[in-house]
Protein backbone atom coordinates (compact mmCIF):
# COMPACT_ATOMS: atom_id res chain seq x y z
CA UNK A 1 0.00 0.00 0.00
CA UNK A 2 1.08 3.70 -0.30
CA UNK A 3 3.47 4.86 2.42
CA UNK A 4 2.26 6.49 5.68
CA UNK A 5 3.10 10.03 4.54
CA UNK A 6 1.11 9.63 1.34
CA UNK A 7 -1.80 8.02 3.17
CA UNK A 8 -2.01 10.79 5.82
CA UNK A 9 -0.73 14.02 4.30
CA UNK A 10 -1.88 13.85 0.68
CA UNK A 11 -5.68 13.73 1.34
CA UNK A 12 -5.42 16.82 3.60
CA UNK A 13 -3.31 18.66 1.02
CA UNK A 14 -5.80 17.99 -1.76
CA UNK A 15 -8.64 19.08 0.53
CA UNK A 16 -6.93 22.41 1.28
CA UNK A 17 -6.35 22.99 -2.42
CA UNK A 18 -9.95 22.14 -3.28
CA UNK A 19 -8.89 19.12 -5.31
CA UNK A 20 -10.86 16.38 -3.57
CA UNK A 21 -11.71 14.60 -6.84
CA UNK A 22 -8.09 14.70 -7.91
CA UNK A 23 -7.14 13.18 -4.56
CA UNK A 24 -9.52 10.30 -5.11
CA UNK A 25 -8.18 9.72 -8.60
CA UNK A 26 -4.53 9.79 -7.52
CA UNK A 27 -5.27 7.58 -4.53
CA UNK A 28 -6.98 5.09 -6.84
CA UNK A 29 -3.99 5.14 -9.19
CA UNK A 30 -1.60 4.54 -6.30
CA UNK A 31 -3.65 1.57 -5.14
CA UNK A 32 -3.82 0.14 -8.65
CA UNK A 33 -0.06 0.56 -9.06
CA UNK A 34 0.58 -1.13 -5.70
CA UNK A 35 -1.66 -4.06 -6.61
CA UNK A 36 -0.01 -4.35 -10.03
CA UNK A 37 3.51 -4.42 -8.53
CA UNK A 38 2.48 -6.87 -5.82
CA UNK A 39 0.86 -9.17 -8.38
CA UNK A 40 3.93 -9.03 -10.62
CA UNK A 41 6.21 -9.74 -7.67
CA UNK A 42 4.08 -12.75 -6.71
CA UNK A 43 4.21 -14.05 -10.28
CA UNK A 44 7.97 -13.50 -10.44
CA UNK A 45 8.48 -15.28 -7.11
CA UNK A 46 6.30 -18.15 -8.30
CA UNK A 47 8.22 -18.49 -11.57
CA UNK A 48 11.54 -18.37 -9.73
CA UNK A 49 10.42 -21.03 -7.26
CA UNK A 50 9.10 -23.15 -10.12
CA UNK A 51 12.44 -22.85 -11.96
CA UNK A 52 14.35 -23.89 -8.83
CA UNK A 53 12.08 -26.92 -8.41
CA UNK A 54 12.62 -27.93 -12.05
CA UNK A 55 16.40 -27.57 -11.79
CA UNK A 56 16.47 -29.65 -8.60
CA UNK A 57 14.30 -32.30 -10.28
CA UNK A 58 16.57 -32.29 -13.33
CA UNK A 59 19.63 -32.75 -11.13
CA UNK A 60 17.97 -35.74 -9.42
CA UNK A 61 17.02 -37.28 -12.78
CA UNK A 62 20.55 -36.89 -14.17
CA UNK A 63 22.04 -38.37 -11.01
CA UNK A 64 19.64 -41.32 -11.22
CA UNK A 65 20.40 -41.84 -14.92
CA UNK A 66 24.14 -41.78 -14.20
CA UNK A 67 23.74 -44.36 -11.43
CA UNK A 68 21.49 -46.59 -13.55
CA UNK A 69 23.82 -46.26 -16.53
CA UNK A 70 26.89 -47.32 -14.56
CA UNK A 71 24.99 -50.17 -12.94
CA UNK A 72 23.70 -51.41 -16.30
CA UNK A 73 27.15 -51.09 -17.88
CA UNK A 74 28.79 -52.99 -15.02
CA UNK A 75 26.26 -55.82 -15.39
CA UNK A 76 26.86 -56.08 -19.14
CA UNK A 77 30.65 -55.98 -18.73
CA UNK A 78 30.58 -58.71 -16.10
CA UNK A 79 29.58 -61.09 -18.90
CA UNK A 80 33.00 -60.43 -20.45
CA UNK A 81 34.89 -60.34 -17.15
CA UNK A 82 35.74 -56.65 -17.61
CA UNK A 83 35.32 -53.84 -15.08
CA UNK A 84 34.07 -50.32 -15.81
CA UNK A 85 37.54 -48.67 -15.44
CA UNK A 86 39.01 -51.32 -17.77
CA UNK A 87 36.24 -50.66 -20.30
CA UNK A 88 36.89 -46.91 -20.24
CA UNK A 89 40.59 -47.56 -20.89
CA UNK A 90 39.66 -49.65 -23.93
CA UNK A 91 37.18 -47.00 -25.05
CA UNK A 92 39.82 -44.27 -24.80
CA UNK A 93 42.18 -46.27 -27.00
CA UNK A 94 39.42 -46.87 -29.53
CA UNK A 95 38.42 -43.20 -29.54
CA UNK A 96 41.98 -42.09 -30.29
CA UNK A 97 42.39 -44.78 -32.95
CA UNK A 98 46.09 -45.04 -32.12
CA UNK A 99 48.47 -46.32 -29.49
CA UNK A 100 48.80 -44.19 -26.35
CA UNK A 101 51.50 -43.76 -23.72
CA UNK A 102 50.45 -44.73 -20.19
CA UNK A 103 50.48 -41.12 -18.95
CA UNK A 104 48.05 -39.96 -21.64
CA UNK A 105 45.74 -42.89 -21.01
CA UNK A 106 45.75 -42.24 -17.25
CA UNK A 107 44.87 -38.59 -17.82
CA UNK A 108 42.12 -39.43 -20.32
CA UNK A 109 40.42 -41.83 -17.89
CA UNK A 110 41.12 -39.69 -14.80
CA UNK A 111 43.08 -42.46 -13.13
CA UNK A 112 46.30 -42.31 -11.13
CA UNK A 113 49.35 -43.67 -12.96
CA UNK A 114 49.73 -46.56 -10.52
CA UNK A 115 46.04 -47.47 -10.91
CA UNK A 116 46.29 -47.34 -14.70
CA UNK A 117 49.30 -49.64 -14.60
CA UNK A 118 47.23 -52.26 -12.79
CA UNK A 119 44.34 -51.83 -15.24
CA UNK A 120 46.61 -52.31 -18.25
CA UNK A 121 48.31 -55.31 -16.63
CA UNK A 122 44.95 -57.09 -16.39
CA UNK A 123 43.92 -56.09 -19.92
CA UNK A 124 47.21 -57.44 -21.27
CA UNK A 125 46.61 -60.78 -19.54
CA UNK A 126 43.16 -60.90 -21.11
CA UNK A 127 44.62 -60.26 -24.56
CA UNK A 128 42.65 -57.02 -25.02
CA UNK A 129 45.67 -54.68 -25.24
CA UNK A 130 49.41 -54.96 -25.87
CA UNK A 131 52.41 -53.03 -24.60
CA UNK A 132 55.02 -52.03 -27.15
CA UNK A 133 58.10 -49.84 -27.05
CA UNK A 134 57.91 -46.62 -29.03
CA UNK A 135 60.06 -46.86 -32.14
CA UNK A 136 61.53 -43.36 -31.82
CA UNK A 137 62.10 -43.62 -28.07
CA UNK A 138 62.48 -47.10 -26.58
CA UNK A 139 62.04 -45.71 -23.08
CA UNK A 140 58.37 -44.91 -23.78
CA UNK A 141 55.85 -47.76 -23.50
CA UNK A 142 52.83 -47.48 -25.79
CA UNK A 143 49.52 -49.28 -25.23
CA UNK A 144 47.85 -50.80 -28.32
CA UNK A 145 44.29 -52.06 -28.65
CA UNK A 146 44.23 -55.63 -29.99
CA UNK A 147 41.69 -57.06 -32.42
CA UNK A 148 40.16 -58.96 -29.51
CA UNK A 149 39.77 -55.68 -27.64
CA UNK A 150 38.09 -54.09 -30.66
CA UNK A 151 35.65 -57.02 -30.91
CA UNK A 152 34.73 -56.67 -27.25
CA UNK A 153 33.98 -52.96 -27.72
CA UNK A 154 31.86 -53.71 -30.80
CA UNK A 155 29.84 -56.35 -28.95
CA UNK A 156 29.31 -54.19 -25.88
CA UNK A 157 28.34 -51.24 -28.08
CA UNK A 158 25.76 -53.36 -29.93
CA UNK A 159 24.26 -54.58 -26.66
CA UNK A 160 24.12 -51.03 -25.30
CA UNK A 161 22.39 -49.71 -28.40
CA UNK A 162 19.84 -52.50 -28.20
CA UNK A 163 19.11 -51.53 -24.59
CA UNK A 164 18.57 -47.91 -25.65
CA UNK A 165 16.24 -48.96 -28.46
CA UNK A 166 14.08 -50.80 -25.95
CA UNK A 167 14.17 -47.98 -23.38
CA UNK A 168 13.15 -45.35 -25.96
CA UNK A 169 10.57 -47.47 -27.76
CA UNK A 170 7.69 -45.34 -26.43
CA UNK A 171 9.23 -42.08 -27.68
CA UNK A 172 8.48 -40.89 -31.21
CA UNK A 173 11.18 -39.51 -33.53
CA UNK A 174 10.40 -35.88 -32.73
CA UNK A 175 10.66 -36.48 -28.97
CA UNK A 176 13.96 -38.32 -29.38
CA UNK A 177 15.33 -35.50 -31.54
CA UNK A 178 14.24 -32.90 -28.98
CA UNK A 179 15.73 -34.91 -26.12
CA UNK A 180 19.00 -35.26 -28.01
CA UNK A 181 19.27 -31.52 -28.70
CA UNK A 182 18.60 -30.65 -25.05
CA UNK A 183 21.10 -33.19 -23.73
CA UNK A 184 23.74 -32.08 -26.23
CA UNK A 185 23.40 -28.52 -24.88
CA UNK A 186 24.14 -29.56 -21.29
CA UNK A 187 27.89 -30.29 -21.63
CA UNK A 188 28.36 -26.91 -23.34
CA UNK A 189 26.44 -25.13 -20.57
CA UNK A 190 28.52 -26.83 -17.88
CA UNK A 191 31.77 -26.03 -19.73
CA UNK A 192 30.81 -22.33 -19.75
CA UNK A 193 30.18 -22.50 -16.01
CA UNK A 194 33.54 -24.19 -15.40
CA UNK A 195 35.35 -21.57 -17.49
CA UNK A 196 33.65 -18.79 -15.52
CA UNK A 197 34.66 -20.42 -12.22
CA UNK A 198 38.25 -20.69 -13.45
CA UNK A 199 38.33 -16.98 -14.28
CA UNK A 200 37.04 -16.09 -10.81
CA UNK A 201 39.89 -17.96 -9.08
Amino acid sequence: MPGPFVAFAMPRLYELLGLAQTHKLVDRCLCLRYNFVRRNNCEANFLMARREECIEALERVLRQLTWQGRKSLAQELSYYGVTVPQFYALLSLKKRDRACPMSELAQATQQASATMTGIIDRLVRMGLVERRRKESDRRVVMVHLTRRGEQLLEEVGARRRQSFYKALAKFDDEEIDQLLRLLEALPLAFSWEEERDEKRR
